[in-house]
């Protein structure tokens, strides 16, 4: 209850320091997206809310010093968000390895693509980084996620790896060869 509490008043907080006189929704949704993100949560989506709903919602915090429209806006959004959520999950499947070891595996892309490891360097660097796992179970599943990751890198998913374009070119370039 309290880490909810926490997360809702930094999503408040977030938003209402945008610095926006347009009511930029995308900068409000990224920016309340910082803590559900960092708690890994489900991002929260603004697709079904109206702008005037918005636009009404940060006027009151303005206006009336009330976060309670802004707060009751973000809970219906958030749960929409979930359920739209839920509902892809169970349509695509839900990687649950692919997701709890995701810092760790963009670790090991960024380590690859830097180093510029290829081949029999590239599979040992690998297998030496996911027996430190503490779920041994979980290795060969994680080793496929690797491995699928950087066959189908390029510079659209770059975002949070700490690579630039040349890095990967040139890892590319590399891995060709």
């Amino acid at each position: 209850m309290i880490t909810g509490l926490i997360l809702i008043s930094q999503i408040l907080l977030f938003t209402f320091l945008q610095g926006f006189s347009d009511v930029n929704k995308r900068t409000a949704r990224l920016s309340a997206n910082i803590p559900l993100i960092k708690s890994n949560l489900v991002p929260l989506s603004f697709n079904d809310v109206e702008r005037e709903d918005y636009t009404s919602a940060v006027i009151a915090i303005y206006e009336l010093q009330d976060i309670r429209p802004l707060l009751d806006l973000y809970m219906f959004s958030y749960m929409r968000t979930c359920s739209m959520y839920d509902s892809t999950v169970k349509a695509l499947g839900f990687d649950e390895i692919r997701v709890r070891y995701r810092q760790q595996r963009r670790a090991l892309i960024r380590d690859i693509v830097l180093n510029q490891l290829t081949e029999k360097g590239l599979q040992k660097y690998i297998f030496s980084q996911t027996l430190k796992l503490p779920n041994k179970e979980e290795q060969a599943f994680f080793i496929e996620d690797v491995m699928e990751d950087l066959k189908e890198i390029d510079q659209s998913r770059l975002a949070g790896l700490g690579i630039t374009p040349e890095q990967l070119k040139a890892w590319l370039n590399l891995a060709k060869s």
